[in-house]
């Protein structure tokens, strides 16, 4: 979870902006982050312009708008022999 706060404050995503963020099912690698306000949430993607994933110290973070304030993220973790962990 720390990496998804790390992805989020590096691209200008404060505490104060986050309502919730929360962890999927036991070894999901699925993080659903709530914006306290629909305009952060759309300025946030309108950062990473919608990018279809995002690094941060070798993980890939994609993130997913689904609702007015609700972004899904999806991470995948490369082991060192190339395979992905989703």
């Amino acid at each position: 979870m720390q990496g998804v706060v790390n992805v989020l404050m590096k691209n200008g995503v404060s505490d104060t902006d986050i309502e919730w963020l929360a962890s999927g099912p036991p070894r999901s690698s699925q993080y659903d982050v709530t914006f306290k306000t629909e305009d952060k949430c759309i300025s946030f993607l309108n950062k990473i312009q919608m990018q279809a994933s995002l690094s941060h110290q070798g993980v890939q973070y994609r993130f997913v708008k689904y609702g007015k304030q609700i972004v899904s993220c999806g991470i995948e973790n490369r082991d060192a022999c190339g395979h992905g962990g989703v």
